[in-house]
């Protein structure tokens, strides 16, 4: 019997163009910013890009408070499009696509900041070359990052997957992870940690070079929401002091959301 159609994704093309599809977004590759008129210069406005956006709760109340800023949200999901398009103002605009086509929807140096909130953990063995955090992504993301300013953001309640982006860098975990691996007492600051989601030493991504040449780390946090020098670091960021419903719930349960910010050098 065959499958019924999707009706959010039926209801994409009605929702242009607050929402592009993979060739609209194209199209606008090296034009998301206001274009100059009559030969006068336009101030640079900051393009702030969300992968994985899902609803965009934090990209629409930024847009919002941020007029000043160019937001764009991507995600593949259609029914997340459509919740995210639904009552959005500002200058917010989003994607139906994949975040891995960064280089086909951005020109190099066209973006100020990229946003990776919780995205998928991929923990098990086999589905760890899926995740969205990858050296070709990474290397993506520094070709459409501005110079020696773009900055990416990683946050995650997953400690496996902040792990796995440490070591991309080649950069060690946090020393209790290897304590809590082993069913050993960790420091009494260290809010609650899921150790069986802790990668195994041999599991760690091994470091790219190319990656670890390429960023700078401008902040990492083992607890964000509880860290009073990372939350001053991100202070005047469009995401700052706004925690999605999914923070909001790990916060209850005293888990900590982990945080790593690269520049791009």
């Amino acid at each position: 019997m065959p499958r019924a159609p999707n009706r959010f994704l039926a209801r994409l093309p009605a929702l242009a163009p607050r929402v592009l599809n993979d060739v609209a977004a194209a199209d606008r590759r090296g034009r998301w910013r206001p274009a100059a008129r009559a030969g006068a210069p336009v101030a640079r406005r900051p393009l702030v890009v969300e992968l994985g956006c899902a609803d965009a709760a934090v990209l629409r109340a930024a847009a919002v408070a941020r007029p000043d800023h160019t937001f764009v949200g991507i995600d593949w999901g259609p029914e997340a499009l459509c919740a995210a398009a639904d009552g959005a103002s500002g200058d917010v605009t989003f994607i139906h696509g994949r975040g891995q086509a960064l280089r086909r929807y951005f020109a190099d140096g066209e973006v100020d900041e990229l946003w990776i909130f919780h995205p998928e953990p991929c923990d098990r063995p086999r589905q760890r070359r899926n995740r969205l955090l990858s050296p070709t992504l990474l290397l993506d993301a520094h070709a459409v990052l501005t110079p020696g300013a773009g900055r990416l953001t990683l946050k995650t309640d997953h400690p496996g997957y902040y792990g796995w982006a440490l070591g991309l860098l080649g950069m060690p975990p946090p020393p209790w992870f290897a304590a809590a691996r082993a069913g050993q007492p960790v420091p009494a600051h260290v809010s609650r940690l899921r150790a069986d989601e802790l990668l195994a030493p041999d599991d760690v991504a091994p470091v790219v070079p190319e990656v670890a040449a390429r960023f700078a780390v401008g902040c990492q946090s083992t607890d964000f929401w509880a860290d009073p020098v990372a939350q001053a670091h991100v202070a005047g960021r469009g995401f700052a002091g706004r925690r999605t419903a999914y923070e909001e719930h790990h916060a209850r349960r005293h888990r900590p959301i982990y945080l790593l910010e690269l520049r791009a050098r």
